[in-house]
């Protein structure tokens, strides 16, 4: 995608979430988007880090080491006879990584202690010793649906051309069944690890400021 294609997908889903005042719309280059209305606004879409890139505990390079240490730490867990389950991290970015290699071999380790558990979040006592890590969410087992028909939807699954509504409860009604039967299977598909990190920016700072024109 080109550059200006990528700072319009981003608006188009901030619009959605938040009502712009009124005015003609015109996407344009400095500011990526200009809005004409009682007032002329003018928005500049970018990329926001709290630490310079130089800098070894930014959010550039930490977000590529928490990718890599992961990838590692699956490849090490499947290669000493690891299980197939899915994983997501979150990790602690007052504790920046520095050697992906021994952080992944610690994952691996860690994921042998719980690849039993039940599915959901990881307590963290279980994994007080990787310091780096703030979050774990393990995925192992999947429901088995019953196959026996659901008397309230006898044709089977509706189409969401139908409604969301119907659609939904239909769902809702198969999963709470599959629950009640309680019958969990390995997974199915082969299973992922992956980084899902969360962000908890503040203000932005006052002495950034907007070219005018």
């Amino acid at each position: 995608m080109k550059q200006q294609d990528i700072e319009r997908y981003y608006f188009e889903n901030f619009r959605k979430a938040y009502a712009l005042p009124a005015g003609q719309l015109t996407y344009a280059d400095k500011p990526d988007v200009i809005i004409d209305g009682a007032q002329r606004i003018g928005i500049e879409i970018t990329n926001f880090y709290v630490a310079e890139g130089r800098s070894a505990a930014s959010e550039q390079v930490q977000s590529g080491l928490r990718e890599k240490a992961v990838k590692g730490g699956h490849r090490f867990y499947k290669g000493s006879g690891g299980k197939n389950i899915s994983l997501t991290f979150s990790f602690n970015e007052s504790c920046p990584i520095q050697d992906t290699s021994s952080l992944a071999g610690r994952l691996s380790a860690f994921a042998h202690k719980i690849d039993d558990g039940e599915n959901g979040s990881i307590s963290r006592s279980l994994f007080r010793d990787i310091l780096e890590l703030d979050f774990a969410y393990l995925y192992a087992r999947e429901l088995q649906y019953s196959a026996e028909p659901d008397p309230e939807f006898p044709n089977g699954k509706p189409d969401l051309s139908e409604g969301y509504a119907n659609w939904a409860r239909y769902r809702n009604r198969r999963e709470a069944r599959a629950e009640q039967n309680g019958v969990y299977l390995p997974l199915q598909t082969p299973g992922t690890w992956k980084v899902g990190q969360g962000h908890d920016l503040g203000l932005m700072s006052t002495e950034w400021t907007c070219p005018h024109f």
